[in-house]
């Protein structure tokens, strides 16, 4: 594979191109790079070289990429906000999504972080939060589930106003309530059910917001919390990221399988405790069925610690992550676009900036 010293003369006309599609991520990178070639070599964009990138600024297309060697492969990104000629190393991987590289810390996440994110494979960001025991881990996962649990809750109950005043209810959050138009005794009939005093309406354009006294739903965090510590870890979990596939030895917990009965106000209604992959038909009252299907604690991952992540893909390898403390995990892109096409010349822009980073 060629050095970024090398990309870089490549760029500039300096060397010759010896090396074709294949040696790029995807065939888009390739023919952003020749694009990138010709706008250089015009003078409309120009290439400097850091320690990790090759980073190419184009101000008149208002447009950045960076240029790296992943493995065996050349890879080109474009990232969302434009990388100013004077950035270093550190700065252009704070715009493009990540902290550190898992290979710089030695396949063992440090100690002492509170949040990390750690770019591990090709276009795959490890974000992790780390707790100090594992009693915090469980603490938080209860706090989120609560706030879900109470979202489903809520959303059930204003299915079953909407029905039984024939007017279309919607949940704006766990004190407000939207509907097209309410008259004194709708209002009056609402607070009752709902056990709750309307604070104040608000006027927002075609339909009107009820503002209430208190929460319309509260679960109890110690419930869900009884709950949680009932079930117990599995041994392991396999998932697919795009090409990806990561392996947990220990989540906790995946699933879990208890419903939940809960009153808003006066109203009575059964939710599930989501799980990944289950969708269930339960009743909620009034003889109305309802069919959910949440994914596990708003897409992240919580690892107890003393155990390993493996990463494995098709052409980068596998990888082995030592996981020393409990952690909450969240997996996603890099913040950069990596399906390209050529990069052609445009007209300049009236107005022209650098994000100073």
């Amino acid at each position: 594979m060629p050095s970024l010293n090398e990309i870089y003369n490549v760029l500039k006309g300096k060397e010759k191109l010896n090396y074709d599609y294949r040696s790029f991520s995807n065939d888009g990178m390739y023919k952003a790079f020749i694009g990138l070639m010709d706008r250089v070599r015009e003078g409309v964009c120009t290439p400097f070289v850091l320690k990790e990138y090759v980073v190419v600024t184009c101000p008149r297309k208002e447009e950045s990429y960076v240029i790296g060697v992943d493995g065996n492969k050349i890879f080109v990104l474009k990232p969302r906000t434009m990388i100013s000629d004077n950035s270093t190393d550190e700065l252009v991987r704070r715009t493009i999504g990540f902290d550190k590289f898992i290979g710089e810390l030695n396949y063992s996440l440090p100690s002492g972080f509170d949040s990390l994110r750690v770019r591990v494979q090709g276009e795959i960001v490890f974000d992790f939060k780390a707790y100090r025991n594992e009693d915090e881990m469980i603490s938080d996962i209860a706090i989120s589930t609560k706030r879900k649990l109470e979202e489903v809750a809520l959303t059930k109950a204003s299915n079953i106003l909407s029905i039984m005043l024939d007017n279309h209810i919607e949940v704006v959050d766990n004190k407000s309530l939207a509907l097209q138009s309410i008259d004194k005794d709708e209002l009056k009939f609402i607070e009752m059910l709902l056990n709750n005093t309307v604070k104040r309406r608000v006027d927002e354009g075609n339909r009107k917001v009820l503002v209430f006294d208190s929460p319309l739903v509260n679960i109890s965090v110690n419930d869900v919390l009884d709950v949680i510590r009932r079930v117990k870890k599995p041994e392991s979990v396999e998932v697919e990221h795009g090409s990806h596939s990561i392996y947990f030895y220990s989540v906790f917990p995946l699933k879990l399988k208890t419903r939940m009965s809960v009153f808003v106000g006066q109203i009575p209604v059964m939710v599930n405790l989501p799980s990944l992959d289950d969708q269930e038909d339960f009743p909620i009252g009034l003889d109305i069925i309802s069919r959910i299907n949440l994914i596990l604690w708003d897409d992240a991952y919580y690892l107890p610690g003393g155990q390993y992540v493996t990463v494995s893909h098709p052409e980068h390898g596998e990888v082995k992550i030592k996981v020393d403390q409990p952690l909450k995990l969240t997996i996603r892109e890099i913040d950069a676009e990596r399906e390209l096409h050529y990069v052609g010349a445009e007209r300049e822009r009236r107005s022209h900036h650098f994000l100073e980073i």
